[in-house]
């Protein structure tokens, strides 16, 4: 689950050297779009890995492809995320959204 340490916050402070770096002329504006968009990007990727790795799991070695399994995977992956951000909502320091999710 989330912590404070993923915070956008924290991000913020590895994520806008780099792109200061590549593009000096960015505006606070630009920044908290782009900033934003890789945090998405992030939770999306991490889900989806996070969804694989429970099919996986589901399926345990069995040939082809169930439904079933897909549903499992999918429904598991979505309630925890749920948790997560209900945890997020918790926190004082993370951007919370039922959109996040």
């Amino acid at each position: 689950m989330s912590t404070d340490r993923f915070s956008s916050e924290h991000t913020r402070s590895i994520i806008e050297p780099i792109l200061k770096w590549i593009y000096p002329a960015i505006t606070a504006d630009q920044f908290e779009m782009i900033h934003h968009l890789i945090r998405k990007c992030a939770h999306f990727t991490e889900y989806f890995i996070f969804g694989l790795l429970l099919f996986r799991g589901i399926r345990r070695g069995r040939p082809g492809w169930r439904w079933s399994w897909g549903f499992g995977a999918l429904f598991a992956a979505a309630i925890y995320s749920a948790l997560d951000e209900i945890q997020d909502r918790k926190s004082t320091r993370l951007n919370s959204s039922h959109l996040g999710i």
